[in-house]
């Protein structure tokens, strides 16, 4: 792919110039005697505006070279975390570049980083992109992940993020074994040659499937941004002996805060306790991430909490939690579904936000059903205790 356009100053100017036009507008309009090719061009613009909130330092720095790298390349927030799981190494190698986003901030923490692509566009694009970072510490081959996984001799750590896209564009795969590479594949190349490789896998992956077939797994991370799981992270530790259960670090990303809980991974049948809910009390909700881990007995005895029944993954308590990985709530009201419950709550709360957890109703069925409006300052959790009685648990922040 030839890149001398890239940087003229014609390209960049329509760059500037057009940059918060609505693309397909774009697409549309005529145009003469550009001296760079037009559908890149909008192709730039298109990400460029989609990358303001995903890449945010880097976003306008980029060149992009399809219209859904953007679309397949981590966060920057993610990203970080990413590098730091190289902090100690020397080299590391990124068998799956992409647009590059996960090895420049692994170049950050590492000495030295190699990567491969096997399209010759999105290699060569990503060595530009390096280039005018400043990244030299990073280097670009163009080759596939399966080839270069069997010369990693003198490199400490891998990095790979199989591709889950299927043969069509809307067809998304989640096991391992379907991606590409093949993780199973790549793992068996690289287990003499490097100490350990991080996998990035879908929020649908398996926990417990995947420690069973890889049981060096020593570490896994659950991570979410603002209470949307992204991702799993799975260290594949190749100097352990795969004799202590991986710990499980859940993470997720809010505006304002990062919230995190760690424990032992565990299998085991849930030892929690269970109790009522009351009014006054608190209920504390789980995000995303926790919710993936499903380390509900852990998280119950790490914050003296107790679930409201062994089906749902809602908690109480008699006191807040400073820093619980998830949203807490005072109990205001506790109602049932009899017509002068409903009622009553109608009459004390014509707008709410509604959650059902093991519920009989959809949250459009109770809806229609209390005939109240969206919105409002509570949240009405319905749900199902542990007796089977079924609650209506009106809440505030």
């Amino acid at each position: 792919m030839n890149l001398d356009f890239i940087d003229s100053k014609e390209f960049n100017a329509f760059l500037e110039q057009y940059g918060s036009s609505d693309p397909i507008k774009l697409r549309l309009k005529k145009f003469s005697g550009l001296t760079f090719d037009l559908d890149f061009a909008i192709t730039q613009i298109s990400c460029r505006q989609k990358a303001r909130r995903k890449l945010p330092e880097l976003g306008e720095r980029l060149i992009y070279p399809t219209a859904v790298s953007i679309e397949q390349c981590t966060s920057e927030a993610v990203a970080r975390l990413h590098g730091t799981l190289f902090a100690d190494c020397r080299n590391v190698y990124d068998l799956t570049c992409g647009l590059g986003i996960d090895a420049y901030y692994i170049a950050r923490n590492a000495r030295h980083v190699a990567c491969c692509d096997i399209n010759p566009e999105v290699a060569a694009t990503a060595r530009h992109n390096f280039n005018r970072l400043g990244a030299s510490n990073i280097e670009v081959e163009c080759r596939d992940a399966v080839d270069a996984s069997l010369n990693l001799n003198g490199y400490d750590a891998c990095f790979v993020d199989p591709s889950r896209r299927g043969e069509t564009a809307s067809m998304r795969l989640y096991s391992f074994a379907d991606c590409t590479p093949n993780l199973k594949t790549i793992v068996d190349n690289i287990r003499s040659a490097v100490k350990f490789i991080i996998v990035k896998g879908s929020p649908m992956v398996d926990i417990a499937q995947t420690i069973k077939e890889y049981p060096e797994t020593t570490d896994i991370w659950v991570v979410s941004v603002k209470n949307d799981c992204k991702e799993l992270l799975f260290k594949i530790d190749f100097t352990s002996a795969g004799d202590e259960p991986p710990t499980v670090r859940t993470i997720n990303y809010e505006s304002d805060r990062v919230e995190t809980f760690d424990t032992r991974f565990s299998t085991d049948p849930e030892t929690a306790t269970y109790a009522h809910p009351q009014e006054g009390k608190r209920l504390f909700v789980p995000n995303a991430s926790v919710m993936k881990s499903r380390q509900f007995s852990q998280l119950s005895d790490t914050y003296g909490i107790s679930k409201i029944s062994p089906d749902t993954a809602l908690f109480v308590g008699d006191m807040a939690v400073e820093c619980f990985p998830g949203k807490q709530y005072v109990v205001e009201r506790i109602l049932s579904l009899s017509k002068p419950d409903i009622k009553q709550l109608r009459m004390l709360y014509p707008a709410a936000d509604i959650t059902c957890r093991h519920f009989p109703l959809s949250a459009a069925e109770l809806r229609k059903r209390l005939k109240i409006s969206e919105g409002g300052n509570v949240h009405i959790y319905a749900t199902t205790c542990y007796d089977n009685r079924h609650v209506l648990l009106v809440c505030r922040r």
